[in-house]
């Protein structure tokens, strides 16, 4: 009698959603080099080394993969614990405060964006974060800092191949951290300008026509809706993209008044922020997010569908925090 070979029927995902766990997301403990699944449902933590789903087991990414080993993909190491919502709101700010000179109105609009992203699947439109400058004017501690505490960071630049991008995109369905965005070759620019404007708005993936092992060619879509962060010399000529943007002007650092080098312990403060976060995510995950009237006066259509998921997250965090968001 022959045997029949067994099917291989491992899956492997970041964030995995079913009847039987709810929501599941990937972690990875980078003293122990574990790479596990988290879920907080009903408010119980547990963690899993794998999941059984049908006929299919469900596994995290391999704690070897090159994607954690490089830190290109930064993912929290466990769930932690935040009080209330504002306090968190407080946290994250006073550490983009202690590493990036900003005015004090945008580092609301950065800590609100931040914590948008752990819920950016709950929305139909996401803005992006960019801060504009040249050479010495801090975009890239600006992105190191900012980008380490959004969901699912992936840390892309300039050199990057753009087929590369939205596959990444499509695949880890995380926060894209894109320094130097603005290509300086027009056939570049224009497939970035198209992956942004794509993926500002849940439906609208990019498509590309690829040949396959026989020669065929074949049109394949790829995902790339979900929050960026974009650094630039200048603006977009493109006005849709520019008005996707929520921007900032670097200025160039005529003193530091803020540490040249971040410190040794630097990883463990972004990891237990971003362990506080993803217990942010499990807790409002399944909760209404009603539309917000904070800009129902706004005479820009673009504007408010841009600040909607921002507004919607600001009132989730405190009243304060969302009048003044209005004003800004």
């Amino acid at each position: 009698m022959i045997k029949k070979e067994k099917k291989d029927n491992k899956k492997y995902y970041t964030t995995y959603q079913s009847d039987k766990y709810g929501l599941v997301e990937n972690i990875y403990n980078p003293v122990n080099k574990e790479s596990k699944f988290a879920s907080a449902r009903g408010g119980v933590v547990k963690y899993h080394d794998s999941l059984i789903d049908g006929e299919n087991k469900i596994m995290p990414l391999k704690a070897s993969s090159d994607i954690i080993k490089t830190n290109l993909l930064r993912l929290p190491s466990g769930i932690g614990e935040y009080g209330e919502v504002k306090q968190l709101f407080s946290e994250i700010k006073s550490y983009i405060n202690s590493y990036v000179e900003l005015h004090s109105s945008f580092v609301d609009v950065v800590a609100c964006f931040v914590m948008t992203t752990w819920l950016f699947d709950q929305f139909q439109v996401v803005p992006y974060l960019r801060v504009i400058g040249n050479f010495g004017s801090g975009k890239t501690r600006f992105l190191d800092i900012v980008g380490n505490i959004c969901y699912k960071p992936i840390f892309v630049g300039g050199s990057t191949s753009l087929a590369s991008v939205f596959r990444l995109v499509d695949c880890f369905k995380g926060t894209l951290v894109f320094d130097e965005a603005d290509f300086r070759f027009t056939d570049a620019r224009s497939d970035v300008t198209k992956i942004l404007n794509s993926g500002h708005t849940r439906g609208y993936p990019v498509t590309r026509t690829e040949q396959s092992k026989d020669g065929e060619f074949i049109v394949k879509s790829y995902d790339v809706f979900g929050p960026k962060i974009l650094a630039s010399r200048e603006r977009f000529t493109d006005q849709a993209l520019e008005s996707r943007c929520l921007s900032q002007n670097m200025m160039p650092l005529n003193k530091l008044s803020k540490p040249e080098t971040l410190p040794k312990n630097f990883n463990e403060e972004v990891l237990k922020i971003r362990n506080r976060l993803l217990k942010f995510r499990f807790d409002h995950y399944q909760v209404d997010m009603k539309a917000s009237t904070l800009l129902a006066d706004l005479d820009i259509p673009r504007l408010k569908q841009t600040g909607s998921s921002l507004a919607m997250i600001a009132e989730l965090i405190d009243k304060k925090v969302s009048k003044k968001l209005r004003t800004i």
